[in-house]
């Protein structure tokens, strides 16, 4: 495959320039069939063989600047807003990865965790700490007999073998062993087994700390292999604790390395120090004065009893629950079952709602946790009664409710949940705010599964499900979806079968609709017992000939299907390219760029090349141009919140046209092919239109803004004369904010003849 040598054509008028027409071996240009000019559809250099050009056709034969048939392929509305959806591919990342963490933490098998890969072996599992755990360790353990003795002894190598009997609160002792020793992250080890194969810590940040928390096969770790570690963990700054009992035989060559740790002297010390941290001192006081709280705790904490049942004695006196039987009868269920029995002692609906809405958007803004609240709590007050518990007269709903009867800490106090100051990225960029959460979360999952399995509420959850994907909130769309996730992978044959057909074809949110089925099967497809589940259900949508569920089908390869098999999910988005429907093709561009923004490294090449293959197709090169331009406009490098100086999220696709050696040629032709083809004029000009507003005052950004465009200008005549074009209408009367600046530098760089003398920078800062 030849680059192309030669102008194609003339520049076209200004008003609707048309696709440059194919050249094939009867009607080649003046450098043969070897050398099209953009717009043709030829493929870039480095691709084998010539592909079929691209002349005629549905999507092919629209002239520029006209408006596509309604829901085909082309220039218009639809097209417009698809591509002015700026760094949202980047954002829809982000909101997924937090609401994995948030929403489904703790679960055996979606839960959050790092696999380290041991070379030459299997991968070893690092699974974080709960952050309760962590919290709780660092603001309420109580400092055994002989603390400061065993602190200053440990570390005198990075590994520390904890030895305690049952009771003494090994597992908090051992998260506070390394936050004491400057840890910034905790995660567990399963085993010894799983430790002796751990050779890198390369994934890991510098600071972690690692916790193998009384192994069955204790009786197995040697002093030699700790010392072999101690390389490893000091490259990563890491350190490393073991907890076993005292009936474990370990061998002596550990005896450098462990620490005796006793029981504490007092469980009331422990359980005041968990209850001012799961409340606050003055209520924790109170609480401690009252004389059936102190007999309580007499009764409970007597005997064997260990550091756990203090913990688990403060979280139920925290919750406001003090009459004694209550008390026991929580006492006695133990931990299996303390969020489902907490639950049912909410009795509140008000607080229950609250209580799911938190579950499901667990870490997002409190007034979204609180509006999500009220809209559950709408859907069970027509009836009169609670749907699902029995029809007894103290279990209706009040019509009308006094919004100032309980304060809103209140509630979050009786829901063990709290407000923390935070960043939030809203469709205006990373703000502060408060967000609502669980002190637990691992509470979360466990709220939203003892609720769809124990009460007949699934139709009212799902509408209200349905209202919250519907939002306009990219972070409450992502929440929700990935919660909807935990129910699929409960109930895989009601959601599949009843309510993903009908979502994926709603009439008014459909779009919305579609990408949150993709949150849900994102969570079924980790699932071994559902994987085949969900590829069937999604090849179905691929084979029907229905327009709605194809994009579902584009929707599902991106955010789920395509993370285990990268390249078949990409050819499958090839082949639906060739439906000429404008919400097919919107899909396949946001799928597109989830694939590349999921490891843009590993993916980058695979999606372009994809790309290169639509342009080459007559069915699918509308397609293909379309999803070129979301693709520009989605994806942001460095979307995360900015720290002081930063200028902020860079266009991913224009960092890689100037500094990725490898793809800079294929991304140039694929940019020739887009502006020279004039299918998407407009909302061409408008895309690059909007990297030169973010670049007027970022002399860097600038700077690879004009490299990309002048490497663009010096293949193509025609390329040249449509950039400078664009720069006429940046500058023009119809634009809100004139780009003359950025206008007057292209047209220096391109054309210099013409270059009128550049703005200068109002912040002073040289290009």
């Amino acid at each position: 495959m030849s680059t192309p040598a030669t102008p194609a054509a003339s520049p076209a008028p200004a008003s609707a320039p048309a696709p440059a027409p194919a050249a094939t071996p009867a009607q080649a240009g003046p450098a043969g069939p070897s050398a099209p000019g953009p717009g043709a559809g030829a493929p870039p250099p480095g691709r084998p063989g010539g592909a079929p050009a691209a002349s005629g056709g549905a999507a092919a034969g629209r002239a520029a600047g006209s408006s596509a048939p309604r829901h085909q392929v082309g220039a218009g509305g639809g097209a417009a807003r698809a591509t002015a959806r700026s760094g949202l591919g980047s954002a829809r990342s982000i909101a997924l990865r937090e609401a994995r963490v948030r929403v489904v933490r703790g679960d055996a098998v979606q839960g959050d965790k790092i696999v380290v890969v041991a070379g030459g072996h299997r991968g070893v599992t690092l699974r974080a700490l709960s952050d309760a755990t962590v919290q709780a360790a660092r603001f309420a353990f109580q400092d055994p007999p002989r603390w400061s003795e065993i602190r200053s002894a440990a570390w005198r190598q990075r590994s520390v073998v904890l030895r305690g009997p049952a009771g003494s609160g090994r597992s908090a002792a051992a998260v506070r062993l390394l936050q004491a020793a400057g840890t910034a992250s905790w995660y567990a080890v399963d085993s010894v087994a799983e430790l002796a194969g751990l050779t890198t810590l390369d994934d890991l940040a510098p600071g972690a700390g690692l916790v193998v928390g009384s192994p069955r096969d204790a009786a197995d770790l040697r002093g030699p292999q700790l010392e072999n570690l101690e390389g490893l963990l000091e490259r990563a700054d890491a350190r490393l604790v073991l907890t076993v009992g005292p009936e474990v035989r370990l061998d002596r060559t550990l005896a450098e390395y462990v620490q005796q740790l006793a029981r504490p002297d007092d469980l009331g010390a422990v359980m005041a120090a968990h209850l001012a941290h799961r409340t606050d001192e003055d209520t924790a006081a109170a609480l401690l004065a009252d004389s059936r709280v102190a007999g309580l705790a007499d009764t409970l904490l007597g005997g064997s009893a260990a550091c756990r049942d203090a913990a688990r004695l403060a979280a139920i006196l925290a919750d406001g629950i003090l009459d004694t039987a209550s008390v026991r009868a929580l006492f006695a269920q133990g931990d299996g079952d303390d969020a489902d029995t907490w639950f049912e002692s909410l009795g509140d609906p008000v607080l229950r709602t609250h209580a799911i809405a938190l579950a499901f958007l667990n870490g997002l803004p409190r007034e979204d946790v609180a509006l999500a609240a009220d809209a559950l709590l709408r859907r069970f007050e027509s009836g009169g009664r609670l749907i699902g518990l029995p029809a007894a007269a103290d279990r209706t709903v009040p019509r009308a409710r006094d919004p100032f009867a309980l304060p809103l800490d209140d509630h979050l106090d009786r829901l063990r949940a709290r407000t923390v100051p935070s960043l939030v990225r809203g469709d205006s960029g990373w703000l502060p705010c408060t967000v609502a959460e669980y002190r637990d979360d691992a509470m979360p999952r466990r709220v939203i599964r003892h609720v769809w399995s124990q009460y007949r509420v699934q139709a009212q959850l799902l509408e209200w499900v349905g209202e919250l994907v519907d939002s306009p909130s990219l972070q409450v769309r992502g929440f929700a979806g990935t919660a909807l996730g935990l129910l699929a992978t409960e109930s895989f044959d009601l959601l599949a079968g009843r309510v993903f057909p009908e979502w994926i074809c709603h009439a008014e949110s459909g779009d919305r609709r579609r990408e949150a089925v993709g949150y849900a099967l994102r969570m079924c497809v980790d699932d071994p017992a559902l994987h085949d589940g969900v590829r069937a259900l999604v090849e179905g949508w691929f084979q029907d000939g229905d327009w709605q569920a194809q994009a579902a089908a584009a929707r599902a390869y991106g955010l789920c299907l395509g993370g285990g098999d990268l390249a078949s999910a990409v050819e499958s988005l090839v082949l639906l390219a060739r439906v000429d429907h404008l919400g097919v093709a919107v899909a396949i561009g946001d799928s597109l760029a989830d694939l590349m923004v999921a490891d843009v490294e590993r993916n980058a090449a695979v999606v372009l090349d994809a790309l290169t293959g639509m342009f080459g197709k007559r069915r699918s090169r509308a397609t293909g141009h379309l999803c070129f331009l979301i693709l520009v406009d989605a994806l942001a490098a460095g979307a995360q919140p900015a720290a002081p100086g930063d200028q902020g999220a860079r266009p991913t696709l224009l960092h890689l046209s100037v500094h990725d050696p490898a793809l800079r040629e294929t991304l140039a032709w694929l940019w020739s092919e887009v502006i020279g083809g004039g299918l998407f004029d407009e909302e061409t000009s408008q895309v690059l239109g909007r990297w030169a507003a973010q670049a007027e005052h970022d002399a860097g950004l600038m700077d690879d803004l004009l490299r990309m465009l002048r490497h663009l200008a010096e293949r193509h005549t025609r390329v040249r004369q449509l950039l400078l074009r664009y720069a006429d209408g940046w500058e023009g009367d119809h634009m809100p904010r004139p780009l003359r600046r950025a206008a007057g530098l292209l047209r220096a760089e391109l054309n210099p003849r013409r270059a009128a003398p550049v703005p200068s920078d109002p912040r002073g800062e040289p290009r």
